[in-house]
């Protein structure tokens, strides 16, 4: 990631032995998510309406940004 404020040569968490799976601190998509909008300047409380007429969440309530990559 780069731009937004994150800050560069950053690594957050390892992976196994293989590479196959993470070992320490693992991040979800909603989690990346919400780090792209945080640093885009989103708001992450927004909610927009859809098509539909429905109110939508941008991200999840139990997502929140990475923050190691700000500091």
């Amino acid at each position: 990631m780069a731009g937004g404020g994150i800050k560069g040569g950053s690594i957050i968490g390892a992976s196994d032995a293989d590479g196959m799976e993470p070992a320490e601190r693992p991040v979800k998509v909603p989690d990346l998510h919400a780090t792209i909008c945080h640093a885009l300047g989103i708001d992450l409380d927004k909610e927009v309406i859809t098509a539909q007429g429905r109110p939508m969440r941008l991200v999840r309530k139990e997502a929140s940004p990475i923050r190691e990559l700000f500091a």
